[in-house]
């Protein structure tokens, strides 16, 4: 088993992981500042998702949770603690009772947290009162696996790995006195399979004729199975620019190339 050590020289107690699901990593706010270097930011794909399973747990922005791609994710509580899962429509199980997402729970040491497999949405966010004690590296717990840096050992999350977090073992400790938070449903993204994408043209806009252009904005493009952190390959009509090859360069998020 991968264990991350305390300062005090013990083993840590946190969730033991059953199965680790298709993609499940560490992630927190991102890596920043370190281009120089070669690191890529890291950080949540799903930001207002990332931030209200924090929120929900009463956390510190920043806090580190785990990033649930698909589902397929079994774990094992070591520990009391407050839980929160919001994002894709994923299902959620504690003890084999179905929950909703979007809201907290007490969880009791030996209980079991089991993912399904979402239909709509991709990536769901599970946090934990007081964020995983996952160290940082660079300023930074979340995982890019292409660069072997953060989560554990710069890696996705595997069968056995314990995850630690802090004990909250007394209904005191929870949010909001007695009771646990929950965010209401007007309120919550609203995933879907189809999605309409609005575009800015860039610079190089030129480099397609008008028709290639007017092909590209009324067609519809499917996501295929390639995909991953960094981007997704779709499926559709293809366009043809008027230069045989673009120099690699630097894009922003969201960009279509």
């Amino acid at each position: 088993m991968r264990q991350i050590a305390s300062h005090k020289k013990h083993i840590s107690l946190g969730f033991i992981v059953k199965k680790p699901g298709i993609l499940s990593l560490i992630q927190d706010n991102g890596r920043y500042g370190y281009f120089n270097l070669g690191l890529t930011n890291g950080g949540p794909l799903d930001r207002p998702a990332f931030y209200w399973a924090n929120r929900l747990c009463g956390n510190k922005i920043n806090s580190s949770v785990i990033e649930i791609t698909m589902g397929g994710l079994i774990l094992i509580a070591q520990v009391d603690t407050v839980i929160a899962v919001a994002g894709a429509t994923i299902p959620m199980a504690i003890n084999g009772e179905q929950k909703e997402l979007w809201r907290s729970y007490q969880i009791k040491a030996g209980d079991t947290l089991s993912f399904g497999y979402s239909q709509i949405g991709i990536r769901s966010y599970l946090a934990v009162k007081g964020g995983f004690t996952i160290p940082q590296i660079f300023g930074s717990s979340s995982t890019v696996c292409r660069e072997g840096i953060g989560g554990l050992n710069g890696d996705k999350i595997k069968v056995n790995d314990i995850l630690p977090c802090e004990k909250s073992p007394s209904r005191q400790n929870l949010i909001n006195g007695d009771k646990n938070l929950q965010l209401a449903k007007q309120y919550r993204p609203k995933y879907s399979n189809n999605v309409t994408l609005r575009t800015v043209a860039g610079y190089q806009q030129g480099d397609f004729s008008p028709e290639q252009q007017a092909l590209f904005y009324s067609s519809e493009y499917c996501v295929s199975q390639y995909y991953d952190r960094m981007g997704y390959r779709l499926e559709g009509k293809k366009i043809k620019s008027k230069i045989k090859g673009i120099v690699s360069e630097g894009i922003c998020h969201g960009a279509i190339q």
